[in-house]
């Protein structure tokens, strides 16, 4: 890092330009090389590309019969974009999403929906509890549903103490459950991701998505704060 001194016509350069950065710091006006920051996808963030990519092919890999379907289907069942409750998602991103979460949940090779299934589900209440401290660290989901027909991609963010305030923690995927009052153990997704278990007293938020992957219905993502006591 070298130090620099300024001329009555150049009072100052910031930014970056090639590999080179100019900054203003504690120790004055200063020239370092640009430092090459690279993140590493994670492997679900993997997943969700590789995802995306093929439901995105398998899109234009449909008949015009079967794309046709989807696009009378999500006229008929309108859903709407995550960020913008106004607006009507046609069919091509009703499929794109709906495959994504299959794949998602169930790996790669999942099965493409060509022709998507009529039947809405209704949904009551979704809630959820932890096993205590003592306990292997599992969750039991209960939601009230039509049928069996509904999938949930479960999240969790990482534990904090419950004097602390977490606002926007972004959750991680952890697993896909199929069945309802179905009691999970998580430990090793939950310990693989975040380095160890809730202890007691510690919290964390969980979030989940229901989804039909027999159609493109899609529940608006859900969260809840859960306690090891």
């Amino acid at each position: 890092m070298a130090r620099i001194v300024y001329s009555a016509l150049v009072t100052s350069i910031r930014g970056s330009i090639g590999g080179t950065t100019f900054q203003n710091n504690a120790y004055g006006f200063t020239i370092k090389n640009k430092p090459n920051v690279i993140r590493p996808n994670t492997p679900n963030q993997e997943l969700r590309k590789l995802a995306l990519s093929r439901a995105v092919k398998s899109w234009a890999g449909l008949s015009d019969a079967e794309r046709s379907d989807w696009n009378t289907w999500a006229a008929a069942n309108p859903q709407f974009a995550k960020h913008n409750q106004s607006s009507v998602l046609s069919g091509y991103a009703v499929f794109t999403r709906s495959m994504v979460f299959l794949m998602i949940g169930t790996g790669l090779s999942a099965v493409i929906v060509t022709a998507p299934s009529y039947t809405i589900i209704p949904l009551d209440t979704v809630t959820w509890t932890v096993s205590d401290a003592g306990q292997p660290f599992t969750i039991t989901s209960d939601w009230v549903i039509g049928d069996g027909s509904l999938q949930a991609l479960v999240y969790a963010t990482r534990q904090f103490l419950g004097s602390q305030t977490f606002i926007g923690s972004a959750g991680r995927f952890i697993i896909e459950l199929s069945t309802t009052d179905a009691t999970t153990n998580i430990g090793s997704e939950y310990a693989a991701i975040f380095g160890r278990e809730p202890a007691l007293a510690e919290s964390f938020w969980l979030s989940w998505v229901l989804y039909n992957p027999l159609n493109g219905q899609v529940f608006a993502r859900s969260n809840q704060l859960l306690q090891r006591q």
